[in-house]
């Protein structure tokens, strides 16, 4: 019998279904994951094309051309008249050293700039199109992430939340260092989770200096970072255990190589050991001060304004290379002073800035910010909250695994309620968040009708 030839079996049968019937499940998975990080791509490289900044916000505005001018990190300067400057300076009679922001974003600013050597406006745009690169590998690595801690099918949740996230999304197309270190938070948190799994002392050193060089960028660029540095120094000092020194001086020898250079360089320039930023006492008395109510003063209407000792206090500072500590001094010893003198405002404002930061919503005053109260930035946060809270409730079954992750969650809200809150802060936190927000989903009934 003659087969006839116009038959075509369904072995040979061209077309997209047989070619997905013939993908492994392994296959399967990774091109789903590739979809959904194009189309996290594509939403970021958008957000840059309708809502990026072309202009660069006022500090790095002041610290990345004075780099570029070869002033070195820079932000006072004197002008013609003598009078003390923060802002860039054509021809200024000198420049004063800095370390009032952390270093990473503006030299990263200040690279790209250089490189494209062109206008403005296109350096800027390469610099959030890279960050879009940057919160495109953040989801990955929520997704990554997600699939250590808990499962499979709360790693695509996960995945697909942080691909579409209105404000991970939005965060890419500003000239801010969010993009960065939250990129960076979860490269860490991710060789954290990790490094449990290690069996030999060789992977676990190494995964340990690698979480070291990565805790070090983190803290380069989010200086509030230092307290979660020293937090995870004590939890790989309890993980480790019998092999304690070895793991736990890779992971200091990871930190010392990053954050020495900057060290060196401060006491070079400033003639004494000083903090890796000069910013601390400033930031300290925006949180805790007679009229502070919890965010930055700057963007309350009518702005909180400095007591008159304390203006007086910095007027009568010489503008010398140690001017910035000088004035971070007198910031400092005036929040101190708050803090000593009121115990229960300062317990007041904690529990405002608990609020703001877990809650989202500022109160009590008129607030100067922008989207601060959008349903962008409103709706899915608290849509996500109580899933979030029941995955933290089902994960404390095996708290020891995600004692890490406890740690940065806690030591960032706590920083929050030393300092202030500014929208913008808790961005550090979603993607832990959507991580456990997903587990939550999935333990619940419903879902395993929508995930079988």
């Amino acid at each position: 019998m003659m087969a006839d030839p116009n038959r075509t079996t369904q072995r040979h049968r061209p077309g997209g279904e047989n070619m997905l019937a013939r993908l492994t499940p392994a296959g399967r998975r990774r091109g789903l994951v590739a979809a959904l990080l194009l189309a996290g791509l594509l939403a970021r490289v958008a957000a840059v094309w309708l809502a990026g900044d072309r202009a660069i916000p006022h500090e790095f505005g002041v610290l990345v051309p004075n780099l570029l001018d070869g002033r070195g990190y820079s932000y006072y300067a004197l002008d013609a008249n003598q009078v003390l400057k923060a802002q860039y300076l054509a021809n200024p009679l000198v420049v004063l050293p800095s370390a009032y922001m952390p270093p990473v974003y503006p030299f990263f600013l200040a690279g790209i700039f250089s490189a494209v050597g062109s206008t403005a406006e296109k350096a800027l745009v390469l610099a959030e199109l890279i960050q879009a690169l940057l919160g495109t590998a953040t989801c990955l690595l929520v997704y990554l992430t997600a699939r250590k801690m808990f499962d499979e099918r709360s790693a695509w949740l996960a995945l697909a939340a942080s691909c579409v996230y209105p404000l991970l999304v939005f965060s890419s197309s500003q000239i801010s260092a969010v993009p960065v270190y939250v990129f960076l938070s979860q490269v860490v948190l991710f060789l954290a989770l990790w490094s449990q799994e290690s069996r030999t002392l060789r992977k676990d050193a190494l995964l340990s200096v690698l979480t070291g060089l990565s805790v070090g960028l983190l803290v380069l660029s989010r200086a509030e970072s230092l307290v979660f540095a020293v937090g995870l120094g004590l939890w790989i000092l309890w993980r480790a255990r019998q092999r304690w020194l070895p793991v736990a001086g890779a992971y200091v020898l990871g930190v010392a190589l990053i954050l020495s250079p900057w060290l060196v360089r401060n006491y070079h320039v400033f003639g004494r050991l000083t903090p890796l930023t000069v910013s601390g006492g400033y930031n300290l008395w925006q949180g805790q001060n007679e009229q502070a109510t919890g965010t930055f003063g700057g963007y309350v209407v009518p702005p909180v304004q400095e007591p008159a000792a304390l203006r007086q206090a910095i007027a009568s500072l010489a503008p010398g290379y140690t001017y910035e500590l000088e004035r971070d001094q007198a910031y400092m010893q005036a929040a101190e002073a708050f803090m000593l003198a009121h115990p229960g405002q300062v317990a007041v404002l904690a529990l405002r800035k608990l609020a703001y930061f877990w809650g989202g919503i500022y109160f009590g005053f008129q607030m100067n910010y922008p989207g601060v109260h959008s349903p962008l930035v409103l709706a899915p946060w608290l849509l996500m909250l109580p899933f979030f809270a029941f995955g933290l409730a089902r994960s404390l079954r095996r708290s020891s695994r995600y004692l890490v992750f406890y740690l940065f969650l806690g030591l960032t809200t706590a920083i929050a309620m030393l300092f202030f809150v500014l929208p913008r802060y808790p961005i550090i936190v979603i993607p832990t968040v959507i991580q456990f927000a997903a587990y939550g989903f999935t333990q619940m009934p419903l879902a395993h009708r929508i995930f079988p």
